[in-house]
Parts: C-alpha cells; sequence; structure tokens
C-alpha cells in the first residue's frame, strides 16, 4: 500500500507537470500570436493615419481652392471630419482611383473628386481671368505724389515707413520665412523691410486707400484673385553706383482673404497658409514591413511631414528712369514662388537685403535711398468668378 500510494503522487506529479508544460506552451502561443497581431495592427493603423493625413490635405486644399460657406453642400467641412473618423482604405479601382461603395478613405476622395469636377466649372476655375497691373508703392501705398518735387518726400516716406534693421535676422518674418542668403556666423545682415496691406474692396485700391485717380484695383466681383507670379522693379536706381542684379524677398506674412463665392454679402473667409514640405514617398516602396521596429508614418517618409517651405529671393530690376519701355517691360524676369497664393494679404513684406546692393550693406542701402523715385511690384494674377 505505501508503494502504491508513492506511485499514486509520482504519477500525479508527472501529470502536473506535463498539465504545466502544456499550459506554459500554449500562454507563449498565445502570447506570440498577440504580439505578432498587435504589431500588424500597429502598422496597419500607422500606415492608414499617414494616408489619413494626405487625404485631410486634399481636402484642405479643395476647401482653400472653393471657399464655400461651411454651411454650403459643397463645403468639405463634413468629409474632413469623416476623414479623421475613418479606419479602412475603402475600395480602390483597377485604374488606381478611388470609388465609391465600400467606405473609408477612397469614398471621401472619391465624393471630394466629384464636387471639384462640377464646382470648377460652375465657380470658373478652369475658364480663370487673366491680368497683369503694375502697383506702385509710392502712389497707391505710400500715397506720395510721382512729381519730381515730391523724391525727397517719397524718400523721406520711404524711412519712415520701412523698418530700417541693422540685422534682418532679428525680423521674425525673415527668420521663418526666408531662406538666407548668408549665414548667421557672417554676422549682422542691414536691410529694408517694407510692410504693407493689400485687399480687394469697392470704391478702394489695392492698398485699402480711396479709389482716386492713377490707382489700380482688382475686380470684387471675382471671389478668388490669385497669383500667378511677381516682379519687383526699381524707378531711379542709381544704375552706376548700384549692381545690375539687386535681389528682394516677397513675403505673405498674414493671412489669406478671398469671399465666398455664391454670398451676395461678399463675406470673407481668412486663412493661415502654411506652405508646407510633403516628404517624398519612394523610401516606402523599399520598406522593410516585416521588421519588427518599421512604423509606417515616420520610417516611410524623407523628412518631417510639416517642415515650413522657404521662401528664396528673386531678381529685381533697376532703371534710371521712372517709367519702362515695351522692351524694358519684357526684360522683366517674374518669380512663380507664389503661385496659387491670394494676393489679398493682411501683410505683405517687400525685405530688400542691403548685401545685395553694395558690399557695404549700409552704404548700399543709403545710395539706393537716396536715388530712388518709386518701387514697382508687377503682379501677373488669374481669377475665379464665381457664380
Amino acid at each position: 500500500k505505501l508503494a502504491e500510494g508513492q506511485r499514486l503522487q509520482e504519477q500525479r506529479t508527472a501529470f502536473n507537470k506535463r498539465v504545466a508544460a502544456q499550459a506554459q506552451q500554449n500562454r507563449y502561443q498565445d502570447m506570440t500570436f498577440r504580439v505578432s497581431r498587435n504589431a500588424a495592427l500597429e502598422k496597419y493603423r500607422s500606415a492608414l493615419d499617414l494616408a489619413a493625413r494626405y487625404a485631410y490635405l486634399a481636402a484642405s486644399a479643395y476647401d482653400y481652392d472653393a471657399n464655400l460657406a461651411s454651411t454650403d453642400s459643397g463645403s468639405p467641412v463634413n468629409l474632413m471630419a469623416d476623414i479623421i473618423k475613418q479606419r479602412t482604405i475603402g475600395l480602390v479601382g483597377d485604374d488606381g482611383q478611388p470609388a465609391v461603395g465600400a467606405g473609408g478613405l477612397a469614398e471621401d476622395l472619391a465624393q471630394l473628386k466629384a464636387n471639384y469636377d462640377t464646382l470648377k466649372t460652375r465657380l470658373g476655375i478652369n475658364n480663370p481671368q487673366i491680368e497683369s497691373t503694375t502697383f506702385s508703392l509710392r502712389r497707391e501705398s505710400m500715397r506720395v505724389l510721382g512729381s519730381t518735387n515730391s523724391d525727397a518726400a517719397f524718400r523721406q516716406s520711404l524711412r519712415e515707413a520701412t523698418v530700417y534693421k541693422a540685422d534682418l535676422w532679428q525680423v521674425p518674418e525673415f527668420s521663418r520665412f526666408c531662406r538666407p542668403f548668408s549665414s548667421r556666423t557672417n554676422g549682422p545682415q542691414p536691410g529694408l523691410v517694407i510692410s504693407f496691406t493689400t485687399q480687394i474692396r469697392p470704391n478702394k485700391n489695392f492698398f485699402g486707400w480711396p479709389l482716386g485717380g492713377g490707382d489700380n484695383a482688382y475686380d470684387p466681383s471675382v471671389y478668388a484673385t490669385r497669383i500667378s507670379s511677381v516682379g519687383v522693379w526699381f524707378a531711379g536706381y542709381d544704375t552706376v553706383n548700384l549692381p545690375q542684379t539687386p535681389r528682394v524677398y516677397l513675403v505673405p506674412a498674414g493671412q489669406d482673404v478671398m469671399t465666398i463665392p455664391n454670398n451676395p454679402d461678399l463675406t470673407v473667409r481668412f486663412w493661415d497658409v502654411v506652405d508646407q514640405n510633403i516628404p517624398i514617398p519612394y523610401p516606402s516602396i523599399s520598406a522593410n514591413l516585416s521588421d519588427p521596429t518599421f512604423k509606417p508614418l515616420t520610417d516611410s517618409l524623407n523628412g518631417s511631414f510639416g517642415d515650413t517651405r522657404l521662401f528664396s529671393s528673386f531678381r529685381a530690376f533697376g532703371f534710371d528712369h521712372p517709367t519702362l519701355s515695351s522692351f524694358e517691360q519684357s526684360s522683366v524676369t517674374f518669380n512663380a514662388r507664389l503661385i496659387g497664393r491670394s494676393v489679398w494679404n493682411t501683410k505683405w513684406l517687400l525685405i530688400i537685403p542691403g548685401a545685395t546692393l553694395n558690399a557695404d550693406p549700409k552704404q548700399g542701402l543709403n545710395t539706393f535711398i537716396n536715388s530712388l523715385t518709386d518701387i514697382n511690384v508687377v503682379i501677373n494674377s488669374y481669377g475665379y468668378s464665381g457664380n
């Protein structure tokens, strides 16, 4: 009996060990399954979030282009909210185009495209009004007469109306929006910073003053007037003591403004436009999806998702006379960096670095101001009439 009891205890001990080993194996297998499943779900969610960001950017571009009120049936406000809530890709056709019928991001994008295809004809997006206009900062913005007797007054107004900076690095907008022309290690960089506001209002000129003789203004019945390209030329420029290739920055540092196309009261919408870099998608092609450390949202992008695109300076033209011949006008080079931006902005900055005017920036700026008789901004634009 004693031996029988001992055998029974040994059998139970062996049985418990087998059961414990099997339970332990099952637990590890379950843990491995859960880890693998969670990793796959995490990668899917990360990739979906990245796709949702691009879809949201597309909806934002649609909203900026159409500029409809949030209550309008064509507004993408509801679709933008739906993009945030989506958890699936949806149906994509054999041609790679998103399709309606299975929900997800693809259905939202398909609805955006269908609405935009209708709106671009209704709002005149496919039939823009083309203009080219030259604006005088002297006469139209600073309100100084164009006669020779007023040259000294203009130069004085230029000194008073501009911010003469001993160091452009101290200008927040320059550090934020402009690609520098020199390293910070080279010391302070003097320059002129001319600030002005533009608008498109009835009875007002382009700079917001009461419309008068010689002024220029855009058509308020056009709901959106966009920039195609811009040029700058200086009248009275000292072509002997100053270089032939001055450079300037023209930066929209305020808010873009446009009127709602189907609003009879010409109600406006304000836009804080962030000109961002979109990372190139090619690294995602060679990505190793089986790598446990791979994250689509971060590893498939070449650089940060929200880096600001910086403005480079562009060439301005200096002429020692107040008006241009047709040949000289055709020789002015235009810069298309601002393409798509509204001409109506709450704050523009025209930045003129002294380093582009002379080896001694301060001397170059003084020679520039003392010889100048006008600053002209030429805007080639296209406008959408709305309905």
